[in-house]
């Protein structure tokens, strides 16, 4: 394998638990999925990494940078100890303001099946947490902490709240004032806690205008995670758009022949015009529907 990577994918996933539904992959196909980068010569970078390839260095032709949204508890208990088991790393983009207290919960590593925390589908979790019930479905610290020591799962941003204050401000200068209270919050818990400086940030929806970015730069912040898939994370490339690809709940065949239209080809690029124009025109639609109603 040469280190010559014209481009790193980012793979993006929310929920690892059991049960089948909308952004989770069930632990069983997320083992495969590993399975298959392993098997096919793939290499999970460290985040520090990853940058550094953004800046410039050289990494492997076949890289991955494997990255969890919103710290869920069942990225501890399920996706924690199969990157363990596979020698991959993985990044947890966390939202701080959810984050409990207590003693760290049981994983597959360590406890039966019949042990683990219940699992809770996408829409269950975020009513637990608009209800305040967020120790059922989101992490606690002494695990984030486990997980950032042991350098398998590194943790970083994900706002203190993961509200989306443009669409709830009542003006500009309302939504500058809360997202930088956001950030702030964030990184200084981050900072307290796990005791190190956060430079990445993965927008709530992966919505972002200037005002964001301004917010987020001023506060440190270097690298801004996207949830847009149709784009290359090049050597020199925009470290303020890093595009990501949502992972199905999909085989680790799927996956491969997802990363192959990931590269920086001709094949890729056009694969990725052709799912940008599909996706522009079903929100077309959709606002067209939306006017007429």
């Amino acid at each position: 394998m040469t280190d010559n990577a014209k481009n790193v994918p980012v793979l993006m996933y929310h929920h690892v638990h059991p049960l089948k539904s909308p952004l989770n992959v069930q632990p069983d196909v997320f083992e495969r999925q590993l399975a298959a980068l392993k098997g096919a010569g793939y290499r999970s970078l460290t985040i520090e990494q990853f940058a550094d390839y953004l800046n410039g260095a050289p990494v492997p032709e076949k890289s991955v940078l494997i990255t969890f949204d919103d710290g869920y508890l069942n990225n501890y208990t399920y996706a924690y100890p199969l990157l363990k088991k596979y020698g991959m790393t993985g990044v947890l983009f966390v939202v701080t303001g959810w984050v409990g207290e207590g003693e760290p919960r049981p994983t597959t590593a360590n406890a039966n099946l019949a042990d683990l925390p219940a699992a809770f589908v996408h829409e269950e979790s975020k009513h637990l947490v608009a209800s305040g019930e967020t120790d059922k479905v989101i992490l606690r610290w002494s695990e984030l902490q486990e997980m950032d020591a042991s350098g398998v799962m590194q943790i970083h941003s994900h706002t203190h709240t993961h509200t989306r204050w443009d669409k709830v401000a009542s003006s500009r200068e309302e939504k500058i004032e809360k997202i930088s209270e956001e950030l702030a919050l964030c990184r200084g818990l981050i900072a307290q806690r796990l005791n190190k400086q956060d430079d990445f940030i993965c927008w709530p929806q992966g919505f972002f205008d200037e005002d964001y970015k301004q917010a987020a730069r001023d506060l440190g912040y270097r690298y801004f995670f996207t949830t847009d898939a149709y784009g290359f994370n090049r050597p020199h490339g925009d470290a303020e758009n890093i595009y990501r690809i949502a992972v199905s709940n999909r085989s680790g065949k799927w996956l491969l022949n997802r990363l192959f239209y990931a590269r920086d080809t001709l094949a890729g690029r056009l694969y990725g015009k052709f799912k940008k124009w599909k996706k522009m025109r079903r929100e077309a639609k959709k606002r067209a529907r939306e006017a007429r109603a």
